[in-house]
């Protein structure tokens, strides 16, 4: 085998080297054409020097050599991205006639390089056509999952140069795949959104249609607003709103959710019973309880982590604060956040500081229209302990490590012998990067002050790193460890008049298992004040992983163990060892995942483990698609994908950590079927197949309609939509086309240019940051 391996691969060689593959469209890419796999791009792109950039001296087209981008194969679900887009200033972005590929001339994108796989078989998932592909010796850098169109399923493949993607396409001819002949060609780049954009309102204008006059309207509404009040729509949109009516707003977003997340579960789930039927009845058609919101002890000044935009004035001066708009809408105007409610006064001050700092620097802001300039943002850090960070991410361009050390210097002297001295940061980092990396540490520069930074909650020490997951708002999330604590408690919520353990529980000692841990709070906190028995914590991030151990002794906590790495490669051997254990007591799982949910194999995991009867999930993303989906996989009858005693919703609390925005944390108790009439305990029989039904799987005798009457119109589905509701799938928020929960306003987020799918929007407020 690894014999016809190798002739075939060198065989391909030789072919290469005979001949090259004609292409039968030429896109912007041809500067790129003869590119070793192993070398560094050299791009030709406008640069100015540090000392004349802000002078707004003309530019010269100089050869730098651009760093390739660390960038591994894969989803990335789960992570945690702590780098934002940043930058932008006032500047126009592109000029003159308009380059709808201008993009691909700034150095490496996954839209150069990239061909499209046509005539793969049906239902490949990402996970199979990645190893497809290493089996036949390609070397992708993303691959972009494939979609179900009509009857040409296909996808798109990127490589880090030339010789790679012929390669491929090379290597692609000919393959058979489950007696399918796949196809490989050249992809098109996409436009520059920031283009399409543009191109869009300029075609609406010129065929005066009736969008241009929509456009003009919203032009002459923004332009009325002042910079202040254009900000605050943008980061606090509800702050006009008295705050008794944003908790009836969010309590009815959070109804909503339950509402559908009940419809999918019936729609999707195979029908899960009778009982669940009635419990959604009862419930005025939520999957479970819903209790009141419970409102954020602090509306104002409430962040402890902002990250700031560096962008210009229109008199061409630094300013330090939130953006606007997006790349895509060609918005680059970046506002000073010193009258926003949400941000606490110390973040005010010290991205004041950075201000007067980057003002006297030779070296400009970082311009996202065009990728020039360095300073790109400042991540600040405050909390209750009067402890606070800084780091400061700067575009290196073709600086020299001499000059770049020569600006480390000037900052450490602005915060311990300049105007900064009088208030400087506990601790500040600078964070070199040209192009968001998954690893996005690596570079990562301790400057100034201590390593790390510390906050309490609930009586508990904390210690925090640079790039850590905290929750933004700590005394919002003492509340919501306490709602976690309470449902842990078998049902017993009424935690602040007795906060002793109940006898059952005190008995049992529970193990816990915090996945998407963190730095472990949530775990260490439930370990210490439930007398866990075994705590395990499961994480990507392993500087987070080493917080979290250090949290462990900081609190004096035993009998806790956190592990690196995904959460369905981790969780599984750690359940296996806790049933060979045979301990008693129960086991608890705890769920705080990002807001594109748990990934599938998580949750098929927890399914499978018979030891796990209470799972308790936190969502910061509720009505999202991804979570709606963790819902159906949890309480979904049992089928050959889909294995184990499904889950039953207990009930949901509302926690508000984010007042004056429409976001809203919702922690939702989930238990283990234990009644032999609501779920079967064997597989589901196939779609039509009704002699396959166990007498288990049936309704009650006597109970014909336990099973929801269709939606209106639709005679095949078991479910009542919710109201308003008549699709099968939850809506996307208005104008967001992938399903998923709009970034929270104050999000420094901006769309990247296309093909840098690589790069990951920051975290919108509140999220996992």
């Amino acid at each position: 085998m690894a014999a016809r391996f190798l002739a075939r691969r060198l065989a391909i060689v030789v072919s290469l080297s005979r001949h090259r593959i004609a292409h039968t469209k030429s896109y912007p890419t041809t500067s790129y054409r003869g590119i070793k796999p192993a070398a560094t791009p050299m791009i030709a792109r406008k640069m100015t020097s540090p000392a004349d950039s802000r002078a707004g001296a003309d530019t010269t087209t100089a050869v730098v050599g651009v760093e390739e981008e660390n960038e591994e194969v894969g989803q990335g679900e789960g992570v945690r991205s702590e780098v934002g887009e940043g930058g932008g200033d006032g500047g126009e972005g592109v000029s003159g006639e308009e380059d709808k590929y201008q993009y691909l001339q700034r150095g490496f994108t996954s839209e150069i390089f990239k061909i499209e796989i046509q005539n793969i078989p049906k239902y490949i998932g990402y996970g199979e056509l990645k190893k497809k592909l290493e089996k036949l010796g390609l070397k992708p850098v993303k691959i972009k999952k494939p979609q179900r169109f009509q009857h040409q399923p296909h996808c798109f493949v990127t490589f880090r140069c030339e010789e790679d993607r012929e390669f491929a396409l090379e290597a692609l001819k000919g393959v058979v795949w489950k007696n399918k002949t796949i196809t490989a060609k050249v992809a098109a780049p996409s436009v520059d959104p920031l283009y399409r954009q543009r191109n869009k309102r300029k075609t609406a204008a010129d065929s005066g249609a009736e969008g241009a006059a929509k456009r003009a309207r919203i032009d002459q509404e923004q332009s009325q607003l002042s910079l202040r009040q254009r900000l605050d729509k943008v980061v606090t949109p509800l702050l006009g709103t008295a705050y008794e009516s944003q908790l009836a707003t969010k309590a009815a977003q959070m109804r909503l959710a339950l509402q559908k997340a009940a419809y999918l579960i019936q729609k999707e789930g195979s029908n899960p019973g009778g009982e669940f039927a009635r419990q959604v009845d009862l419930h005025r058609g939520m999957m479970c309880e819903l209790e009141p919101i419970l409102a954020s002890p602090l509306q104002t000044g409430y962040r402890n982590k902002v990250e700031l935009t560096v962008g210009t004035q229109p008199d061409n001066t630094p300013v330090v604060g939130f953006r606007l708009g997006s790349y895509e809408d060609g918005e680059f105007t970046v506002v000073s956040p010193e009258h926003c409610a949400h941000i606490p006064e110390r973040v005010k001050q010290l991205g004041q500081a950075f201000q007067e700092f980057f003002a006297t620097s030779p070296l400009a802001p970082y311009r996202a229209s065009d990728e020039s300039g360095y300073w790109r943002q400042v991540a600040v850090r405050c909390y209750t302990t009067g402890e606070s960070m800084a780091v400061v991410m700067i575009h290196p361009q073709s600086l020299s490590q001499e000059e770049l050390g020569q600006e480390k210097g000037r900052l450490v002297d602005f915060f311990t012998t300049g105007p900064g001295s009088a208030n400087p940061p506990n601790s500040l980092y600078l964070h070199p990067f040209s192009r968001k990396t998954k690893d996005h540490t690596v570079d990562m520069e301790h400057l100034l002050g201590e390593k790390n930074v510390h906050e309490e909650v609930l009586g508990m020490k904390f210690r925090i790193s640079p790039d850590a997951f905290f929750q933004t708002n700590t005394p919002a999330t003492e509340l919501l460890y306490r709602q976690v604590r309470d449902l842990c408690r078998h049902g017993n919520r009424s935690s602040e008049s007795s906060p002793s353990l109940s006898s059952d529980v005190a008995s049992s000692r529970p193990a816990i298992y915090d996945i998407c841990c963190g730095t472990g709070t949530i775990g260490l906190y439930l370990s210490k004040v439930l007398c866990a028995r075994r705590c395990v914590g499961v994480e990507m991030n392993q500087q987070a992983v080493e917080d979290a151990r250090a949290n462990a002794q900081l609190n004096g906590i035993e009998d806790v163990e956190f592990v690196c790495g995904r959460a369905e490669d981790v969780l599984q051997g750690q359940l296996e060892e806790e049933e060979e254990s045979g301990g008693p007591g129960e086991v608890i799982g705890v769920v705080d995942p990002p807001r594109a949910g748990l990934h599938p194999r998580v949750v098929q995991c927890i399914r499978r483990n018979p030891h796990i009867q209470k799972l308790i999930y936190v969502s910061c993303n509720p009505e999202g698609h991804q979570t709606l989906g963790n819902f159906v996989d949890l309480c979904r009858r049992p089928s050959l994908r889909v294995k184990g005693t499904p889950f039953t919703p207990v009930v949901a609390v509302p926690v508000d950590l984010f007042p004056h925005t429409p976001h809203c944390e919702l922690v939702v108790l989930f238990q283990r079927t234990t009644t032999a009439s609501t779920h079967t305990q064997s597989s589901a029989p196939p779609p039509g197949d009704e002699s396959l039904v166990t007498e288990s799987s049936a309704p009650p005798p006597g109970d014909k309609d336990s099973s929801a009457p269709p939606p209106p119109g639709d005679k095949d589905s078991s479910a009542t939509p919710p109201p308003g509701d008549e699709s099968s799938a939850p809506p996307p928020p208005p104008g967001d086309k992938d399903s998923s929960a709009p970034p929270p306003p104050g999000d420094e987020s901006s769309t990247p240019p296309p093909g840098d799918e690589s790069s990951a929007p920051p975290p919108p407020p509140g999220d996992k940051d």
